[in-house]
């Protein structure tokens, strides 16, 4: 009987570590992700969102700096354009 059992735990232990195993999708029906499904989509939501607020926040500092760039060189292009400084 605790042979078969032992044969049994090595099997299980070589279906983790089968590639094909892995690209089926089996690991999915672990018991581990079956109890943790919620919490793994909702990491995966708030990685999405702390990704889309980075790319969000770098675009309004580019802008920021683009307008401070712009307001420092004014006084240089009002010269070029022939205005009176």
């Amino acid at each position: 009987m605790e042979a078969t059992d032992k044969t049994t735990n090595q099997d299980k232990k070589r279906k983790h570590f089968s590639f094909l195993y892995v690209l089926g999708g089996g690991f999915l029906k672990e018991d581990f992700f079956t109890r943790h499904t919620r919490m793994i989509v909702l990491v995966v939501i708030l990685i999405f969102f702390f990704i889309g607020n980075r790319y969000t926040c770098s675009r309004e500092n580019r802008k920021r700096s683009y307008k401070e760039e712009t307001k420092r060189n004014r006084p240089f292009a009002a010269g070029v354009e022939g205005c009176p400084v």
